[in-house]
């Protein structure tokens, strides 16, 4: 049994960029739990002011 949440975060200092990229990984950690048919539910998001996210935590369930 699998049971995992991932916390994903971008740093204030740097601005857009670090937001666009946080949301790029949540995406990556998603698309590969999903590949290897685990679930997955977006428990919490916080987007960025212009793109991205500020945070976002994602739990995976599977067998």
């Amino acid at each position: 049994m699998l049971h995992m949440i991932y916390n994903i975060g971008s740093s204030w200092y740097w601005g857009t960029e670090s937001k666009d990229w946080a949301s790029m990984v949540m995406q990556m950690y998603k698309s590969h739990a999903q590949q290897r048919g685990y679930g997955v539910t977006l428990v919490d998001e916080m987007p960025g002011e212009i793109a991205g996210i500020e945070q976002a935590a994602i739990e995976v369930d599977g067998e």
